[in-house]
């Protein structure tokens, strides 16, 4: 258990420590990795229900980061298979993002952490679902079952403002 919280401490250290400086609030990620944020909430039960994902992302690896907000909501009357399936979405926005929206990323990034570790081991028919994906591989953290995760609402109205 020790082996797999070192990074989640080191990766959490990394940004606090070098995150917040004036022009890079995402030091320690590459200009070439897309982050991912996922929440998917408990509205049809332990099948889960909406999906909502934020991805970070900069074209062609230089520029200014991106944000995409994309919503894809579940009909709890129909197999929930089908729903996974699903690529479309029902809702979605693009947006340049900002320093304020970088910085609401960490604190999303850290407060998913947070709950992982202090989340007791279950065996449970939870829906909830929050996870941060990087498309390098180098971050995963993945918290089921889960709980409100406020930085993300957070990060999710500051984009749905613009």
């Amino acid at each position: 258990m020790e082996k797999n919280i070192l990074p989640f401490i080191f990766l959490i250290w990394n940004m606090i420590s070098f995150g917040q400086s004036e022009n890079n609030t995402l030091y320690g990620i590459s200009s070439c990795t897309e982050i991912e944020l996922t929440h998917t909430d408990d509205k049809c039960g332990e099948w889960g229900g909406n999906t909502e994902i934020i991805r970070f992302f900069k074209k062609d690896c230089k520029s200014e980061y991106y944000i995409v907000y994309s919503k894809r909501l579940m009909d709890c009357s129909i197999d929930p298979i089908t729903h996974y399936k699903r690529k479309d979405f029902d809702e979605q926005k693009i947006i340049l993002s900002t320093k304020e929206d970088r910085k609401l990323l960490e604190l999303c990034i850290k407060e998913l952490t947070e709950m992982k570790l202090s989340n007791p081991i279950i065996i449970t028919h939870s829906g909830i679902l929050n996870k941060v994906t990087s498309n390098d591989s180098t971050l995963t953290i993945k918290d089921y079952p889960s709980k409100e995760w406020s930085n993300f609402n957070r990060l999710k109205k500051s984009i749905m403002e613009k």
